[in-house]
């Protein structure tokens, strides 16, 4: 039997391969179930594994990683005939032989072996739940830990962690042990910002004219040793982003339009869209472009990267 799981959703991967070893279980597991990485074997040693009979055990389990022929990447050395030879054999495997395809990210649907697996494999993909499927599971898992969270700590948490449910997990388990319940400053104070969100409430002070502000949030970056050129990237971007909310908020889209439209976390738009009414979309435009100029100017040598972000952050 062949699985085929791809998609964005690691956490869900893993618990799929686990509910197909529980279904599927080997005796000798050290012989009989087997991990590979498709870049590191040849396609032969690939065919080997996936034709071997059990050992002493109902099932043979192989799992291969990274399979570079399903996708648009590149491995030196591979050669299309001995891979169209592995493809043919992994749909035709025996009854005892159980393989899992384990593809984080997304395959390439143009090519002939991806499309000659989907017809023979059981093919699964996990993308992130959907926003309110994703809350009810935040809020299934704090239940399950014996705490309970506030809702306006549950949207920080789930602006904060993004949509990763093992990043989440991770989250999750760390609040539970710091309190029963969880409030809005609990969250503030025990999950970390990424650094879009720092990058974010810094565009926002400049936009405000908050200089006091600007050079409090840029000076905390700087002790995390974040570099100026790439936080010049992430202003340029929430000031982009910035623009596009606000221009579709004019055009007449909704949150759930413009979330879709953008592939933007809700709880992030949310926070997004909060401040959005306050700025003007033409003073948006020319802080984007005095942002290019200032990343010009520091690649092409003209001024120091630190000094340069400074001036921008004072003017």
């Amino acid at each position: 039997m062949l699985y085929l799981l791809s998609g964005v959703e690691q956490f869900l991967m893993d618990q799929k391969v686990a509910s197909i070893k529980k279904e599927f279980p080997v005796f000798e597991p050290e012989l009989n179930d087997t991990k590979l990485d498709c870049r590191e074997h040849t396609c032969q040693e690939l065919i080997n594994e996936v034709t071997s009979v059990p050992f002493f055990s109902d099932y043979r389990l192989v799992t291969l990683t990274h399979p570079y022929f399903l996708t648009s990447e590149k491995v030196k050395g591979d050669k299309p005939e001995e891979i169209e030879r592995l493809v043919d054999v992994l749909c035709h495997l025996s009854d005892d032989m159980i393989v899992i395809i384990y593809a984080p990210g997304k395959l390439d649907e143009r090519k002939k072996t991806t499309k000659a697996l989907r017809k023979v494999a059981t093919s699964i993909e996990f993308d992130h739940p959907e926003p309110h499927r994703l809350k009810a599971i935040c809020r299934q898992a704090f239940k399950a830990r014996k705490t309970t969270i506030d809702e306006d700590a549950l949207d920080l948490l789930l602006a904060r962690a993004g949509e990763s449910l093992m990043h989440l997990q991770n989250e999750t388990d760390k609040l539970s042990l710091y309190a029963s319940h969880l409030t809005l400053e609990d969250v503030s104070r025990m999950v970390s910002k990424p650094i879009e969100e720092n990058a974010f409430e810094l565009t926002n002070a400049i936009l405000k004219r908050d200089v006091g502000k600007a050079f409090e949030i840029y000076r905390d970056l700087m002790t995390k040793n974040e570099e100026p050129v790439r936080l010049i990237a992430l202003m340029a971007s929430s000031l982009r982003t910035l623009y596009q909310v606000k221009l579709l908020d004019r055009k007449g889209y909704t949150d759930q339009e413009i979330g879709k439209y953008l592939d933007m976390n809700p709880y992030r738009l949310r926070y997004i869209r909060h401040d959005s009414p306050n700025f003007e979309l033409d003073d948006l435009m020319q802080l984007i472009q005095s942002l290019s100029d200032l990343d010009l100017q520091i690649k092409r040598g003209m001024i120091d990267k630190y000094q340069g972000l400074e001036l921008f952050l004072v003017k």
